[in-house]
């Protein structure tokens, strides 16, 4: 199978299980926590490493127990680990709150930035980006790679890609309007923006023409943390097997969808995270 990089943040979610949707101003029970590995790099490289991919992870953790503990997962999982830099600091879980409709809000601390090292000197069939704030190097690596697929960035910064995937809640632009900002972020590069809409049909975008497709909605799903990455990671395995974008966003959709409903919450195990900060920062 294909040779894929994932550059993203691994997290460690605290998820509070509310019952009843957050409201401004509101007092909101929550019936239980639970503490799991997550983030774009974790979900959706255990995804393409499921589908048979050789995938490696680009990204860095805190040498601490919970750091250690993630990596040691990812590998556990068929993950190269190789690319992780362990740099020293203290593991702040990330704070998810989860409502009984599955909608979840994420509570993210602004004092810590997640870093990534350096762009590997070796091959790929295709990079997969969920990061923010990419260094030069990285992104000159990006210029070169012969296939990028990434998360539409919300800073807005460059990040070039042959395709770039949008949740309809974060980007309401039009399509024309939002194909001319996609072009600006991607670059030349650019030949697809897709743009998710929960259950809803995923609008295909392209230089001159947008089609809405129609997936297979998925029944019985518990949450929706880490849809976006099943999702596209669903997407990355269809195009490796040669499907069309049109088929490719299918198969991503009912790739989701079926982790969504199975996949078992991978938790640190023996680690003991009940005193963890009530921050929030990536494994970094």
């Amino acid at each position: 199978m294909a040779k894929i990089l994932v550059i993203g943040r691994v997290n460690l979610d605290r998820i509070w299980r509310l019952n009843a949707p957050l409201r401004s101003g509101g007092r909101t029970a929550y019936h239980g926590v639970e503490t799991r590995f997550g983030g774009g790099g974790f979900s959706s490289s255990r995804v393409l490493a499921a589908c048979g991919h050789h995938v490696a992870v680009l990204t860095s953790f805190a040498d601490d127990a919970a750091g250690r503990g993630c990596r040691k997962a990812l590998e556990e999982l068929g993950v190269d680990t190789s690319f992780i830099e362990m740099r020293s600091g203290e593991t702040v879980p990330v704070e998810v709150f989860l409502d009984p409709a599955g909608e979840r809000t994420i509570l993210g601390y602004v004092g810590r930035g997640a870093y990534y090292p350096d762009f590997p000197a070796a091959d790929f069939d295709l990079i997969y980006v969920n990061a923010h704030r990419l260094n030069e190097q990285i992104l000159a690596g990006l210029d070169r790679a012969p296939h990028v697929v990434s998360q539409f960035p919300l800073s807005r910064e460059r990040h070039p890609a042959r395709t770039l995937i949008a949740s309809g809640s974060d980007v309401t632009a039009s399509a024309e309007a939002l194909w001319a900002e996609a072009s600006g972020i991607a670059g030349p590069q650019l030949r697809h923006v897709i743009r998710t809409r929960g259950a809803g049909a995923v609008e295909l975008i392209e230089e001159t023409s947008n089609v809405d497709v129609g997936i297979e909605i998925a029944e019985g799903v518990v949450d929706t943390i880490g849809a976006g990455d099943f999702f596209a990671a669903g997407y990355v395995d269809g195009l490796m097997r040669g499907q069309s974008s049109v088929d490719a966003i299918r198969h991503g959709a009912s790739i989701a969808g079926r982790w969504l409903r199975t996949a078992p919450a991978r938790t640190p195990g023996d680690l003991e995270l009940r005193g963890a900060r009530p921050r929030a920062a990536a494994l970094d």
